[in-house]
């Protein structure tokens, strides 16, 4: 039975893959028929894997001709060697009062394989409902000549707004959210086209700051990041691994903006993208042409607001010191407290896998993570901060850059780094608190190579070369 399981597996695999190749060949054949049908058409390069034509055009979507772009996806790349092409990918900022944003995703990608399908088909977008807005423009698929379901209109069946699984079980984290964006039409080859607006609605805390790869997964015709920003508002900037310097153009103010001054753009872009491939083993960042940008006037404008925030619900008093005091009692030598109190993190409170950088100036008190015993990494931090200093020992807040290397040192923020880890310093004993494993880091050269941000603390990032050092917070 496993034989013929396996024999049957083989045969539909090799009728699904010729039914592919006749569907290509068809739509390669109707691309050479209507290629001198005039502008209209989608002109069609003769080679292997070169893009359909259509009679009908795709028209200009958000400034971009997309008939134009799916003309040098053909030209530039053999798409029969690809399981996805990037016509466009767009990623656009802009700054509101206070330091909030409003940003735009534009996508759009032709379709070869499988593979192509289950990468950009069915999209999952994570955002914060008690702070943000979440609204789709386009979401729409051209295949036989025209755009399914329908040009204009999203099919509202298509955009599902989902509870992430990881706090299903976590009320306090409910606001999240992660809604699926469903093209409909799909079929191989197809090109999809996918527009949303994620808006903070909340009061901005101050500043902003951001960070975006200027290269992808798959191959693309056109890459861009803009970004607006008021005229009068503080902005560096940083092109780095070869990026290109971004042009610069003033624009009229954009609608509902509550800022003074008008608006000035920054623009970066990259033109015939080779693609970055998968699996990646190194962090893209460390050798991808990238942007990065800030709002904040220096390290100092973000880094005491957070510790601001942090420190505020990093207390505890009541039942909850005097547990703790108890579970102290017989552990008299500062690493051994603190490797107990990484255990009772463990004990009290599950981890939550979720993005607290949605949420970075909002912790829950200490108290109330410990209460409903559940935590991501920002409240599990703040839990064990509040335990750490309770049992005499110096703890704080550290960042650590996701990637070897250093930061740029001209643009403050959040951007190049991951989730919050907690600094621990006593007696003869230093380490890092990872909240997400509830576990003491304490091995020499952890940090070797990655770059090291104590907000707060009045200093900014400093890069850690030493292999000797033991810890984030050590000098």
């Amino acid at each position: 039975m496993r034989n013929i399981h396996w024999n049957f597996s083989i045969l539909r695999h090799s009728i699904l893959r010729q039914a592919a190749m006749i569907s290509f060949a068809a739509f390669t054949l109707a691309a050479g028929m209507c290629a001198g049908s005039g502008a209209a058409a989608l002109a069609a390069p003769a080679g292997a894997g070169t893009p359909a034509a259509s009679p009908a055009s795709m028209g200009v979507s958000s400034g971009h001709d997309l008939d134009a772009l799916w003309k040098s996806a053909g030209k530039d790349f053999d798409l029969s060697k690809h399981d996805a092409v990037l016509l466009l990918e767009s990623a656009r900022v802009t700054i509101l009062g206070g330091g909030a944003r409003r940003t735009t995703i534009h996508r759009v990608v032709w379709i070869g394989t499988d593979v192509g399908i289950d990468t950009h088909a069915d999209l999952r977008v994570p955002w914060n409902s008690a702070t943000s807005t979440f609204s789709v423009t386009k979401l729409r698929t051209w295949r036989d000549g025209r755009w399914w379901p329908d040009e204009t209109r999203v099919s509202p069946t298509a955009v599902v707004e989902t509870l992430p699984f990881a706090v299903a079980l976590a009320d306090d984290y409910s606001a999240m959210r992660e809604t699926m964006l469903l093209h409909d039409g799909v079929g191989i080859p197809c090109i999809m086209e996918t527009e949303y607006t994620i808006e903070e609605t909340a009061p901005g805390p101050g500043g902003a700051d951001g960070f975006f790869l200027l290269a992808c997964r798959e191959p693309a015709v056109l890459v861009e990041y803009l970004v607006e920003v008021p005229g009068g508002a503080p902005f560096a900037f940083h092109s780095g691994n070869g990026a290109p310097a971004p042009a610069e153009s003033p624009n009229p103010q954009p609608s509902g903006a509550a800022v003074n001054g008008g608006m000035k753009t920054y623009r970066w872009s990259v033109e015939r993208s080779g693609g970055l491939g998968f699996p990646r083993i190194a962090d893209a960042s460390s050798y991808a042409p990238y942007a990065s940008w800030s709002t904040w006037k220096d390290w100092d404008d973000p880094g005491d607001l957070f510790a601001k925030c942090f420190d505020k619900a990093a207390s505890i008093e009541g039942a909850l010191a005097d547990t703790l005091s108890s579970r102290l009692a017989f552990e008299p030598a500062d690493a051994a407290k603190a490797a107990k109190i990484a255990s009772l993190v463990s004990e009290w409170t599950r981890p939550v896998h979720c993005d607290s950088r949605l949420r970075l100036f909002s912790p829950r008190p200490a108290a109330r993570v410990y209460e409903t015993a559940y935590g991501d990494a920002l409240d599990r931090a703040v839990l064990a901060a509040a335990m750490m200093r309770a049992a005499g020992l110096e703890a704080r807040p550290v960042f650590r850059s996701a990637e070897l290397g250093g930061v740029d040192a001209g643009v403050a923020g959040f951007s190049r780094f991951g989730e919050v880890f907690v600094c621990v310093t006593g007696d003869r004993f230093d380490a890092v608190y990872d909240p997400l494993e509830s576990s003491l880091m304490t091995r020499p050269g952890m940090n070797w190579g990655r770059t090291v941000w104590k907000p707060g603390t009045g200093k900014a990032p400093q890069l850690r070369p030493d292999p000797e050092v033991a810890a984030a917070g050590s000098s």
